[in-house]
């Protein structure tokens, strides 16, 4: 068997390869080793799972160690995302939930969160590593007799959290609006909560797609990347709705498509959002990674918002945000956190923000975007492009890159260059490029960002040339 690694954001493996019952088990006991360490007592840990392969049956084996270790747990019984874990981790010291994410559908795996919602950092992923990786046998204790005897309860209560959600916008604003939204739930478990909250808003137009549990995810990677979402983009364009929202597998990954059908990550929806929370009352600094439109630095500082950069993953993220007790927002291209709520990427969270957004204004999504980009003078396009290595392929592009510092000659001039995170390359007026390796896949990714689109891909195809790759995820 190989060894258990952690990833930027937790474990992950081939079922029935590298994620089994005895590697689910392995990690469960490293876990609950921790708990003891730390001499946390009487602690109760949330345990989810999302509609992923086997993934209730992972969660039991995973459980059945806590039990035999006399930790107690508290079992999601239906699939869950992902954030309403970190969100029931929030006052407690551990929550786990068994996911992979957006990888495909051969993979499962398990996220594990601390106090205040946070992803595991990298001294507790070396440590559960550590102590998975040297134990033989773990011993476990039957589903039914923790049960029975009190360390297992079980809950399908989604609504905490869905409240909690509800808390932070005008529900009475977006109920008297009623906005009409598209909701794609690429098969994945943010279904129920969706349901829950526009139930509770009061919101009758709503169509909610590919909620049904599939999963093989349509053997596509389960994110909201807009070659994934053209279907949705089609039923936007023909249909008179006011918002579209695609979510990822286990809900905390986020795309937003306007009225027109025109797509948004989170490069450019992060600007959006600090203009609400700016209007709301919101004050304070904003955290994000290397390889995210420039539009955001330009728009925090004109409003004497601090920004901070962290390494990609939200564990990094988060690690700034702890801190920093001024940081109010956390950003990724694939999602955001509020720390009024959790210190990780929710999907659904933002589902709520961008109602309440447009319920505020009688301008569009993309009317509200290219009047932020006509406001700050900046043109702005963003890609990212995956590409799928192998081993050998990695060991190649990292000894080009970053053992012998080699560059590309581009059409553009490289005016600057870091390696704080993979190589990120600065031109003129602060437009970049970055190549970095991801910490979850066996893929090398490349952003661009230049003032338009075909000026990002002529720069991402000479890049392309220089790591030789070619074929898109």
């Amino acid at each position: 068997m190989e060894k258990i690694h952690f990833g930027t954001s937790g474990f992950r493996g081939i079922v029935a390869d590298t994620l089994t019952k005895t590697s689910i088990q392995k990690i469960a006991y490293a876990v609950c080793k921790k708990i003891k360490e730390l001499k946390l007592n009487d602690i109760i840990v949330p345990v989810g799972y999302d509609n992923r392969f086997m993934g209730k049956e992972f969660a039991k084996w995973l459980i059945e160690v806590f039990a035999f270790e006399n930790i107690k747990t508290l079992f999601f019984e239906n699939p869950t995302p992902s954030p309403l874990i970190a969100y029931e981790t929030k006052n407690r010291e551990f929550g786990i939930h068994i996911t992979a994410s957006h990888n495909t559908y051969l993979y499962n795996g398990i996220k594990i969160f601390l106090k205040y919602g946070r992803e595991t950092p990298e001294d507790f992923n070396k440590y559960f590593e550590k102590i998975a990786n040297s134990i033989k046998d773990v011993k476990s204790l039957d589903y039914e007799i923790g049960i029975e005897k009190g360390l297992i309860k079980v809950t399908d209560n989604i609504e905490k959290y869905c409240d909690s959600l509800l808390s932070l916008v005008d529900v009475k604003r977006i109920k008297k609006r009623q906005p009409k939204i598209l909701f794609n739930a690429m098969h994945g478990s943010s279904v129920d909560c969706f349901k829950y909250i526009v139930k509770k808003i009061g919101l009758k137009n709503f169509q909610i797609v590919k909620e049904e549990i599939d999963p093989y995810f349509e053997k596509k990677v389960t994110a909201p990347y807009v070659t994934n979402i053209q279907d949705q983009i089609k039923i936007m364009q023909s249909n008179n709705f006011d918002l579209g929202v695609a979510l990822d597998g286990d809900g905390d990954r986020f795309t937003a498509i306007s009225c027109k059908g025109e797509p948004f990550d989170c490069n450019y929806l992060s600007v959006v959002l600090i203009k609400y929370l700016i209007e709301c009352g919101y004050d304070g600094d904003i955290v994000k990674n290397c390889a995210l439109s420039q539009l955001i630095d330009i728009y925090a500082n004109k409003n004497n918002l601090k920004v901070i950069n962290a390494k990609v993953g939200f564990k990094n993220i988060a690690k700034e945000m702890l801190k920093n007790d001024n940081a109010i927002l956390g950003i990724e291209s694939n999602g955001m956190s509020l720390r009024k709520h959790i210190m990780q990427k929710d999907g659904l969270l933002l589902t709520v923000l961008f109602m309440d957004i447009i319920s505020k204004t009688t301008n569009s999504l993309c009317e509200i975007v290219d009047n932020l980009k006509k406001e700050l003078n900046y043109p702005s396009e963003v890609v990212e492009y995956a590409y799928p290595i192998n081993e050998e392929k990695k060991e190649e592009i990292n000894n080009l890159i970053f053992k012998d510092k080699k560059l590309p000659n581009l059409a553009l001039k490289i005016t600057k260059t870091s390696y704080d995170d993979g190589l990120k390359m600065y031109f003129e007026k602060n437009y970049w490029a970055v190549i970095r390796f991801s910490g979850n896949e066996n893929v090398v990714r490349i952003f661009a960002e230049f003032p338009t689109k075909k000026m990002c891909n002529k720069i991402v195809k000479e890049l392309e040339k220089f790591i030789d790759v070619n074929l898109k995820q």
